[in-house]
């Protein structure tokens, strides 16, 4: 989900591919939301990028593999790991599943205010993913085709929590694992696809605010 780490390629007569943390950092390659989960959730954090491949969106299993939350992915990408899932992981996934897909939707429209729409006021991890959909943007590119391959869902806690106007409110917190596939940088004379990124940890705060479950925090797992 909501943390955004992609492996950047910058523009130019010249690949720089660049591994990044998403969810966190200045301008970068990740796609996720800073952290963030995007972070899955769920960013960017080197400078806009210029060729690589992508890959089908499908659920699996994981373990944990050394450094920064990257993950190593176990072989069964298809062979229907989301069925071993609990209920309760099922639910959290598709609440990823579906904030994705609302996320991917604002960066390829490349409206920042839909994009900060999806995250609770002052949300840090919206500042960078608000400041990431900018940057590419100033250099005249959209990211579109951006899909999340949700690896692995684990319900750390739920909840009710006071919301920023000190109403109840529904809360989630989950460790997501995921990477961004599939995405293309488009502008004029530009359509290049991105780098996959690799499958990154990261726990994921969401709360149940404006009729929706928006994303209020994203750190490394």
């Amino acid at each position: 989900m909501p943390r955004l780490l992609l492996t950047a390629v910058v523009v130019t007569s010249a690949v720089v591919l660049c591994g990044v943390v998403l969810r966190g950092g200045g301008p970068g390659p990740d796609l996720r939301p800073a952290a963030a989960v995007a972070g899955g959730l769920g960013a960017l954090d080197a400078p806009p990028p210029s060729s690589a491949d992508g890959g089908p969106v499908t659920a699996g299993g994981a373990r944990q593999s050394g450094g920064a939350g990257a993950v190593a992915e176990r072989p069964d990408p298809r062979a229907g790991a989301a069925k071993r899932w609990s209920a309760e992981e099922r639910r959290a996934a598709r609440v990823v599943a579906r904030w994705d897909r609302q996320r991917a939707a604002a960066w390829s429209r490349a409206d920042p205010e839909r994009l900060a729409s999806l995250y609770v006021d002052g949300s840090a991890a919206a500042r960078h993913d608000v400041a990431m959909l900018r940057a590419w943007t100033a250099r005249g590119l959209r990211v579109r085709g951006m899909a999340t391959r949700l690896v692995a869902v684990e319900v750390l806690g739920a909840g009710v929590a006071a919301d920023g106007t000190g109403r109840p409110a529904a809360r989630l917190r989950l460790r997501v694992v995921d990477r961004l596939v599939g995405a293309r940088a488009v502008g004029r004379g530009v359509d290049v696809r991105l780098p996959r990124d690799r499958a990154t940890a990261r726990e994921v705060t969401l709360v149940r605010e404006r009729g929706g479950w928006l994303v209020a925090e994203v750190v490394p797992a």
